[in-house]
């Protein structure tokens, strides 16, 4: 982030675990996961992340945070809860007007260049297949590039009104622990990374970097250990 001036900084959701109201805990009966969490430490520990990656970037670089589903966990507190709104909910508990972070609301996206970029939640059945950048460019029929499922993938389709018809979906890496307690050791095609995405009006190019033995090769062919 430091190796040059950039013009924006994307925050693709799911940025906080918000494991210490995890539904899918409570619905489970499983208290014994939540203990010693505690909601207003993960979002202080969060604020410092953000206040650093912010004095990295500068004051100039434009900053996007997009809720995913796992922010949406304090809404749904909420939703049980209503007494508790404007306490717990992400838009109020971190330092987004403090960062100048335009935030980005659940399963809506943003547009930079030719290519739009979501969170990629698109909830249970037919919409989570195994190849999720496929099914995603289908919906959208556009240029998607979005996180949530922690995986690298890409799918281009194909139009025969030609090259300016034809749209590919990314499916982008985690930055986030590939094992978690929660899965019990099962396998997963979660790999730790992120994407590098230059653009203009009329192309772009959006390179996908994967993180392995905590080391990575950037676009530029640097070594970053």
């Amino acid at each position: 982030m430091a190796s040059r001036d950039w013009d924006a900084l994307l925050y693709v959701g799911d940025m906080m675990d918000m494991d210490a109201i995890s539904h899918h805990a409570l619905e489970h009966n499983d208290r014994r996961s939540l203990e010693g969490k505690r909601l207003k430490k993960d979002y202080e520990n969060f604020a410092k992340i953000l206040r650093r990656h912010r004095k990295i970037v500068g004051k100039k670089c434009k900053i996007y945070y997009m809720l995913g589903n796992h922010e949406e966990w304090a809404d749904r507190m909420v939703d049980m809860f209503p007494g508790l709104e404007g306490m717990i909910e992400p838009r109020y508990c971190l330092p987004f007007d403090e960062l100048n972070i335009e935030v980005i609301d659940y399963r809506k996206h943003l547009k930079l260049g030719k290519l739009y970029f979501i969170h990629g939640d698109l909830q249970s059945g037919s919409y989570t297949p195994v190849n999720v950048a496929k099914k995603i460019v289908e919906i959208y029929n556009r240029n998607v590039a979005f996180g949530h499922h922690h995986t690298l993938q890409a799918y281009t389709k194909i139009s025969p009104q030609g090259i300016d018809e034809t749209h590919t979906g990314y499916a982008l890496p985690c930055l986030a622990d590939t094992n978690p307690k929660w899965n019990r050791g099962m396998p997963t095609k979660w790999i730790n990374g992120f994407a590098v995405y230059f653009f203009d009006e009329d192309t772009f190019s959006l390179f996908p970097v994967v993180a392995a033995k905590n080391s990575f090769y950037a676009p530029d062919g640097k070594l970053y250990q």
